[in-house]
C-alpha cells in the first residue's frame, strides 16, 4: 500500500488491518501515530518502509504482532519499540537501527517467540523490557534462534 506524495495521513488506528492480507506498506512523512495491534496477523506483510522527514516517533503495542516481516529497520527518530510489537514473528530475523537512533527503551515481550537471530542494541537504549516482567515476558524471551545480542560502544542499561 502507498499513499499519495504529500498525503496527509496522520494516524493509522488501533487494528486497522489486523489480519489483513497486506503485503506491504509505505508510511507517509506525516504519520505521527499507529495504533496497537495496527498490523498484528498480517502474515502476508513482508515489507515496512518509513518515509523521509517521518514524524512517527513510537508506535502501540503489538503492532507487528504475529506478522509475516523477515526484517524491520526502526527509524532513527523512534524513542520507544512497544510491548509486544514484533512478537510471535517467526519470519523476522533481522532488525536493524537507522544511524543516529534516538530509541530509548524495548517493552516487554517486544521480540518474544519471534525468529530474530542478531541484533544491535543502539546506545541511547536504557530499558529493555521491564523490572516486572518475569522471564516468559522478557523483550527475547523464547527467541529459539537468537545467537548474538551486541550493545553498541557506550551503552549503559538500566534495566533487563
Amino acid at each position: 500500500m502507498t499513499f499519495g506524495a504529500g498525503s496527509q495521513l496522520s494516524t493509522i488506528g488501533s487494528s486497522a488491518f489486523q489480519s489483513s492480507a497486506l503485503q506491504s506498506i509505505d508510511i507517509p512523512a506525516n504519520c505521527s501515530s499507529i495504533g496497537n495491534s495496527a498490523f498484528r496477523s498480517c502474515l502476508s506483510l513482508k515489507s515496512v518502509t518509513f518515509a523521509a522527514g517521518s514524524r512517527l516517533s513510537s508506535i502501540g503495542n503489538s503492532v507487528f504482532y504475529g506478522s509475516g516481516l523477515e526484517s524491520f529497520e526502526v527509524p532513527a527518530n523512534w524513542t520507544s519499540i512497544g510491548t509486544s510489537t514484533f512478537q510471535a514473528c517467526s519470519n523476522l530475523k533481522t532488525v536493524t537501527f537507522a544511524a543516529g537512533s534516538l530509541l530509548l527503551s524495548i517493552g516487554s515481550s517486544a521480540f518474544k517467540s519471534s525468529g530474530l537471530e542478531v541484533i544491535e542494541i543502539p546506545a541511547l537504549v536504557k530499558t529493555i523490557g521491564s523490572r516486572y516482567s518475569s522471564y516468559s515476558n522478557g523483550a527475547f524471551s523464547f527467541c529459539m534462534s537468537l545467537i548474538s545480542v551486541t550493545f553498541a560502544a557506550g551503552s549503559i542499561v538500566y534495566a533487563l
